[in-house]
């Protein structure tokens, strides 16, 4: 790792590419934190245990790595091993989690990589985060496991009129009247 991320970032980069970093910060600084973000994780996918590991690099230095392991084959893997969705959802729950009270957080198909049962799993992790945090959480999805989830206060679809190719104003649907227009 870069010398600069041995200590933990502060800041969560867009991307992702500091996260190991930035759990360092928050497993050192926020304990109570990371223990959600780590039963966040284990809510949504239980078959999977993650270890998290604090590596001494220097004197007063850490960085943290994570190991993985699988329930049902007892299979354990190094963080760089481990499969997209798992990254991806660490790094959505980490974000969601560590986003400050009140805030709106913007996440872009967060079905992506997931299992479906995952998806709806992540959906009651995120709404039970924006009741008790006060947040927002805005995504946008190609997924009816996301719209069709419990929970949900509105959700709007974006189209474009056929003939025109111009926006059409976006309009509030109940997730039933979605899976129709769509069907």
């Amino acid at each position: 790792q870069p010398i600069n991320q041995l200590r933990g970032s502060t800041v969560l980069e867009a991307n992702g590419n500091n996260l190991l970093s930035y759990i360092t910060s928050i497993k050192l600084q926020e304990p109570k934190l990371w223990e959600r973000i780590v039963n966040g994780v284990g809510t949504i996918i239980p078959e999977t245990d993650f270890e998290d590991i604090l590596i001494p690099v220097r004197d007063n230095e850490t960085v943290t790595d994570l190991r993985l392991k699988e329930r049902w084959s007892e299979r354990d893997f190094p963080w760089s091993h481990a499969p997209t969705g798992v990254k991806e959802l660490v790094f959505m729950v980490t974000l969601i989690m560590s986003s400050p009270r009140g805030g709106i957080v913007f996440i872009e198909e967060p079905e992506s990589h997931l299992h479906p049962l995952a998806q709806r799993r992540l959906m009651k992790v995120c709404i039970d985060e924006a009741i008790n945090s006060g947040k927002q959480i805005i995504f946008s999805t190609h997924s009816l496991e996301v719209i069709e989830s419990p929970g949900w206060r509105r959700a709007y679809m974006l189209r474009k009129d056929q003939q025109t190719a111009a926006n059409l104003p976006a309009e509030a649907y109940t997730a039933r009247e979605i899976k129709k227009l769509l069907e």
